[in-house]
């Protein structure tokens, strides 16, 4: 049981080994650690005395530290925001009474500032935060206090990313949870109980009714732990049906299975690795990542206690969508187009084209030259691409983004051109 591609633009202070440290978190993973599930008063299934951290899969040893504080209460189910700023959490650190039942709550990712969002009596968890950070969608109790077992009959829930305007989106089966926005932030995929599996639903982020989603034979998808891919068009879950990692490819209704063992799976920055829990024994886990097909892995906790592993989201950048229009069409000439609106408040659109498959790195550049932000970082079919940027947490002043561009046919083959950009606020 139990996105738009986004990035942030700015750095945080992080306490390392009781040292402070500089760092960017774009590559960061968010975990809990501590034991996971209890069966405790009232048959409420709590966890009692985990924490919020944060890590680096790539130097796992230094960049280790606790978000939310050591006490009695856990934390559970952490999940970035899109600027990577804060995590939202469902925690029962300040309900502690004879049903002490989990609450949506944010905290910085230095661990100040924590904030309580819901206080609604009900068992509140599996947050996911909007693409564009303005709502945060969860699965709630509140509407089954009659019901015999208080943590088997979810609903979905949005609200306010201040915990105002509650409001019920959706009701499609014995148990509701693992809610994931897409990528315009329009749509909410959710997990039902229905038909003996976890079936995979959808419903507008506004309301309306949900249904469910379906593969090319009409069959029902069974899966849990979803999370998107970089590029918005794929869901990734843990299949119930057989056990592997698989993706669901949202515009043509196909299925891919990739590795094995593989329990609450996280896509990552590239859309290419994944993080995971393995290991587990009796509620010991610890948290791993590999490649789709489940090779090239590599072991990032060995607590033995480490759960609800959450990648931080696509690179270290500011947030950006990223589309591919007029697939037929294939451009004469490498090209970085003025982005436009110029100037911006807060966001603006850059498009670049591609007259053959490219390795493509784009970044963004202070008006000293000094660097911000590496927006991507990949390889890029042939053909015309627009970028969203989103630089709300950017001050005001004069920006240069460059794209450097090496032609995947042709080794000697490069492109390099650099424009200015101003956001006004």
């Amino acid at each position: 049981m139990k996105y738009m591609i986004i990035f942030s633009a700015f750095y945080l202070v992080l306490e390392v080994h009781s040292a402070l440290a500089q760092v960017n978190y774009g590559n960061y993973i968010t975990f809990n650690r501590g034991l996971p599930l209890e069966e405790v008063i009232d048959n409420v299934q709590i966890s009692m005395g985990s924490s919020v951290w944060i890590i680096d899969p790539a130097d796992p040893q230094t960049t280790l530290a606790r978000v939310t504080p050591n006490e009695t209460g856990s934390s559970l189910m952490p999940s970035w925001n899109p600027g990577k700023t804060r995590i939202v959490f469902a925690t029962n650190r300040e309900n502690q009474g004879a049903t002490p039942l989990l609450d949506i709550w944010t905290v910085a990712v230095d661990g100040t500032d924590l904030r309580r969002l819901t206080q609604n009596a009900g068992h509140n968890w599996t947050p996911a935060w909007s693409p564009d950070g303005s709502k945060i969608a969860f699965a709630s109790t509140r509407n089954r206090p009659t019901e015999p077992d208080p943590v088997s009959y979810f609903d979905i829930f949005v609200m306010n990313i201040d915990g105002s305007d509650q409001r019920f989106l959706a009701d499609a089966g014995l148990q509701d949870e693992d809610p994931v926005f897409s990528a315009d932030g329009q749509t909410v995929y959710f997990v039902a109980e229905r038909n003996e599996c976890y079936q995979v639903w959808q419903v507008p982020s506004d309301g309306g009714g949900a249904t469910p989603l379906l593969d090319n034979d009409n069959n029902f998808i069974c899966g849990e732990d979803m999370s998107l891919s970089p590029d918005g068009q794929t869901l990734f879950f843990w299949s119930n049906s057989t056990g592997q990692f698989a993706g669901f490819n949202l515009q043509t209704s196909e299925i891919i299975y990739y590795s094995y063992d593989s329990f609450e799976p996280w896509i990552g920055p590239s859309g290419e690795h994944f993080v995971y829990m393995s290991n587990c024994n009796n509620f010991n886990c610890d948290i791993f990542t590999s490649d789709l097909e489940g090779n090239n892995v590599v072991q990032v906790t060995s607590g033995g206690q480490d759960f609800f592993p959450r990648w931080a989201g696509p690179l270290d950048g500011i947030s950006t969508s990223v589309n591919h229009f007029k697939p037929g069409e294939i451009p004469d000439a490498f090209t970085l187009y003025q982005n436009y609106p110029n100037p911006f408040n807060p966001s603006t659109t850059i498009k670049f084209s591609l007259p053959e498959p490219s390795e493509v790195i784009l970044k963004i550049f202070d008006i000293q030259g000094g660097y911000i932000v590496t927006l991507l970082q990949e390889s890029r079919k042939a053909g015309l691409h627009i970028i969203t940027v989103e630089a709300s947490h950017l001050p005001t002043g004069v920006y240069f983004y460059q794209i450097h561009v090496k032609s995947s046919l042709n080794s000697t083959k490069s492109f390099m051109s650099s424009r200015k950009f101003i956001l006004l606020k």
